[in-house]
C-alpha cells in the first residue's frame, strides 16, 4: 500500500498518516510504530516505477520511419535477411555495404544514409573472400570494419558493441549469423529470443543506427514467410523489417530477395538479380536483373517446372495480349482455365518481357 500511495503522488508525511490509520483498521496483530516509519522511508527513497516505465502518447514526438535503403532497410530497428546456405547472401551482404559506403543505387533505389559498416562475428574470412566481394561489387574498404575476435551476444558482446558504436559512427551494423552469436541462449525460446531482440533494437535507437540480423531458413519446407526462419517466431515478432532471399529452381544463377514484413510502410517490391563469373576470380559478382511479382510466400514454393509448361504458358500470354492489354485478374482467371498456375503465369512474363501498367483502380499486363 505504502508503494501504492508513492505511485499515487503522495509524500512521505502523507504516507506515513495513512499507514497510521491502516495498521489500526486492518492488521491483526498491529505494527509497531517504528516499522511503520521504516516503511513510509524506505518507499520514499525510490522513483515511482509508474512514472520511470510509462509515458504518455500525447507527449510522444510523432516521427516517420528512417531507412538506410528503403522500404528494406529501416535505422533503429533490427532488420532480418533470411535466406538457404549457400544461396548467396553473403554476395548480397557485399551489395548492401557497397550501397552504404558509396551511395551506389541498390537496384535503382538510392541509399537515404551512407557512411561505415561493421560486420559482428561475420561467416566469411574478411581476408580474402569478403574482400573480394566488396571489391568486385565496388564498396570503399575504407569504410567496412570487422569483428576480428569472435563475440556472442552476451554482457561482453554488447559492452563491445556498444563502446563501437559510442566511438565511431557506423549506419550499418550486420551480424552474421545471428544465431552463431547467441552463446548460451536458446534460439528456439520465444522469452529468451524477445528479450534478445528487444536489447539489439534498444541498441540501434540508442546509437540511430540500423541492424540486419542474418538467420538460415528452417530445413520444413513452409508457405508462409513469417514463420521460414530458423529459431523462435519472436526473433521475426521483434524485426522491423524481414528480406527473404530465394535461389530460382530453374536457374542456378538467378535469386530472388522479397520484403515480407515492414512496419510504418508499404513493403517494397520483390528484386531479382544474378551471380554472374567475374574475370581473375571464382567468387561471383551481383548483377541486378529487375523488379519481380512474385511476393515472399510464393518463392518459398519455387519448384523447378517442366518446361513445356513453362513454354505453353509463354505462349498463352503471347497470344492473349497480341491484341490489347488484359487485366491481371482477367489473365490469371483465363490462365486457371488453361490450367497454368498463377505463379507459372508469373514466370512466363518475366519471359516474354509483358509489363504492367495501372489504370485507375485496375493493374494490367501488355506485351512490350
Amino acid at each position: 500500500m505504502a508503494g501504492y500511495f508513492k505511485h499515487r503522488g503522495l509524500d512521505n508525511k502523507q504516507i506515513h498518516g495513512l499507514l497510521k490509520k491502516l495498521n489500526k483498521q486492518a492488521c491483526s496483530p498491529r505494527l509497531e510504530e517504528d516499522e511503520l516509519e521504516s516503511i513510509s522511508y524506505g518507499c520514499s527513497k525510490y522513483e515511482s516505477s509508474f512514472e520511470h516505465k510509462t509515458s504518455c502518447l500525447y507527449d510522444e514526438e510523432e516521427k516517420d520511419p528512417e531507412f538506410v535503403i528503403k522500404p528494406y532497410i529501416c535505422v533503429g530497428e533490427p532488420n532480418m535477411l533470411e535466406g538457404d546456405p549457400g544461396c548467396g547472401k553473403s554476395t548480397l551482404l557485399g551489395e548492401i555495404a557497397a550501397s552504404v559506403t558509396t551511395g551506389k543505387a541498390f537496384c535503382g533505389i538510392t541509399p537515404q544514409r551512407t557512411g561505415n559498416v561493421l560486420f559482428f562475428a561475420i561467416e566469411d574470412n574478411p581476408n580474402s573472400v569478403f574482400k573480394t566481394r566488396a571489391r568486385l561489387q565496388g564498396a570503399d574498404q575504407k569504410k567496412i570494419y570487422f569483428v576480428n575476435d569472435y563475440l556472442s551476444l552476451d554482457e561482453e558482446g554488447f559492452n563491445y558493441l556498444e563502446d563501437a558504436l559510442s566511438k565511431k559512427r557506423f549506419e550499418l551494423v550486420i551480424i552474421d549469423t545471428f544465431t552463431s552469436v547467441l552463446g548460451n541462449r536458446r534460439v528456439n525460446d520465444n522469452g529468451d529470443m524477445a528479450q534478445l531482440v528487444k536489447r539489439i533494437r534498444n541498441v540501434a535507437r540508442q546509437h540511430d543506427t540500423a541492424i540486419i540480423l542474418v538467420r538460415h531458413l528452417r530445413k520444413a519446407s513452409t508457405d508462409n514467410a513469417s514463420y521460414a526462419g530458423s529459431g523462435a517466431v519472436s526473433i521475426m515478432g521483434g524485426a522491423r523489417s524481414s528480406l527473404i532471399m530465394k535461389r530460382c529452381p530453374e536457374n542456378k544463377d538467378l535469386r530472388y530477395l522479397a520484403q515480407n514484413k515492414c512496419n510504418g510502410v508499404k513493403e517494397g517490391q520483390t528484386l531479382s538479380f544474378q551471380i554472374t563469373d567475374a574475370p581473375d576470380t571464382e567468387i561471383g559478382q551481383l548483377v541486378w536483373k529487375g523488379k519481380s511479382d512474385l511476393s515472399a510466400d510464393e518463392l518459398l514454393m519455387l519448384k523447378p517446372q517442366k518446361e513445356n509448361e513453362r513454354e505453353r504458358a509463354k505462349l498463352f500470354l503471347q497470344k492473349i495480349l497480341s491484341k490489347k492489354p488484359l487485366t491481371s485478374k482477367v489473365l490469371e482467371d483465363e490462365a486457371l482455365e488453361n490450367d497454368i498456375s498463377k505463379m507459372t503465369l508469373k514466370r512466363a512474363k518475366t519471359d516474354v518481357g509483358a509489363k504492367s501498367f495501372k489504370k485507375g483502380k485496375k493493374w494490367f499486363w501488355r506485351l512490350p
